[in-house]
């Protein structure tokens, strides 16, 4: 379910119905200076503005007034705007390589060693076993 609207929020989103080509600087200045503002308590900023005029903007209503009509009048189309980067700006690199997969072509990754290592400790007789041994191996090698 959807949060309600709180009430600096409503105060916002009236103002901008009511004044729409207001910027959102001027807009919070206007409302701040209203009587009714000392009696609530709220404060409003520019960024706050701005932040309801995306929020309706998301849900698809719009804070700005519609654009007049114009007479209909045939115009030759304007041309269409160049896709890409502008002349002279160097391209982006992509990434230079791929990391290395963990996991090979031929099953020597991750999973396939733990097996393998799974294996070795049966054939040793257990985990126990192959702890054994691998702390043997170290004593030698500390030597």
């Amino acid at each position: 379910m959807a949060k309600p609207i709180g009430p600096k929020t409503q105060l916002i989103r009236d103002a901008l119905k009511a004044h729409p080509g207001m910027g959102n600087t001027e807009l919070a200045e206007t409302i701040n200076v209203s009587p009714a503002r000392k009696e609530d308590g709220i404060e409003v900023t520019a960024q706050d503005v701005a932040a309801q005029k995306q929020a309706l903007k998301n849900l698809g209503e719009t804070a700005a007034p519609a654009p007049k009509a114009t007479p209909i009048v045939e115009t030759a189309p304007a041309p269409a705007k160049k896709k890409g980067r502008p002349a002279g700006q160097p391209t982006k690199k992509g990434p230079a390589t791929k990391p290395p997969s963990t996991a090979t072509a031929n099953g020597h990754g991750p999973v396939a060693m733990i097996d393998s290592v799974i294996d070795l400790a049966k054939q040793v007789g257990g985990i126990g076993e192959l702890k054994h041994l691998v702390e043997r191996i170290e004593q030698l090698q500390a030597k």
